[in-house]
């Protein structure tokens, strides 16, 4: 009797390390209902931020895909688009977006468009807006702008345009990481300043596409 309890509680520490790992990735949400279908279009790096081995846009275009591939509340597109469309349609005008876009998207009835617009890493100092801390050696800022647009009907619109800029803080440590060796596609690059400011901006960035999909479908 006492084995077959010890098996048991086994099981179920297995099966609850199964639903830990559960991706909801279907398309249809418990109610029945079909989620939003959302398209990702590559990233589009307008700043000076560059890295050693690896393409930033590129980057950023797979961890926001796979942020909503995971998502409970949005079904991600696999053909998230090209380049080229990703530019069509971030222009600074919404009334100028191309009525064609619809043709170029597939099933999407919603796109997101990111651009990464600065990257920049200071020396930090004294600053009145902030205590002074002596274990941190730099601040690394990130600024993304992000626009979520309804392609469902004939005219496309911007139902989602905002600037997201966020400061890290770097701790002296690690102020000279060597990314040649923890680069994007290691796990030593998610412990680095860089992978730890992109993971943030990445989440908000979904967090922002999830809240603003979901109340525009209803």
């Amino acid at each position: 009797m006492g084995r077959i309890i010890i098996l048991l509680a086994a099981a179920a520490i297995l099966c609850s390390g199964c639903a830990n790992n559960y991706r909801d990735t279907t398309l249809y949400q418990r109610s029945g209902r079909t989620k939003p279908i959302v398209a990702v279009m590559p990233v589009i790096n307008s700043s000076d931020a560059d890295t050693p081995t690896w393409d930033v846009a590129l980057e950023l275009t797979e961890e926001i895909r796979k942020r909503i591939f995971d998502s409970p509340k949005l079904y991600l597109l696999r053909d998230g688009g090209s380049v080229v469309t990703a530019q069509e349609l971030n222009t600074p005008d919404p009334s100028g977006l191309p009525k064609n876009a619809r043709e170029n998207l597939g099933a999407a009835e919603f796109v997101v468009v990111a651009e990464l617009i600065d990257q920049h890493e200071t020396s930090y100092g004294l600053d009145s807006n902030r205590p002074f801390l002596e274990e941190v050696g730099s601040v690394l800022s990130v600024a993304m702008r992000i626009r979520v647009i309804d392609v469902r009907k004939g005219e496309p619109q911007v139902i989602l345009q905002e600037i997201i800029n966020q400061d890290h803080m770097v701790s002296r440590p690690y102020l000279k990481t060597d990314y040649t060796k923890a680069h994007w596609g290691t796990e030593a690059f998610d412990r680095t300043p860089l992978g730890l400011a992109h993971s943030k901006v990445v989440r908000e960035i979904v967090s922002r596409v999830e809240g603003y999909v979901v109340a525009r479908k209803g």
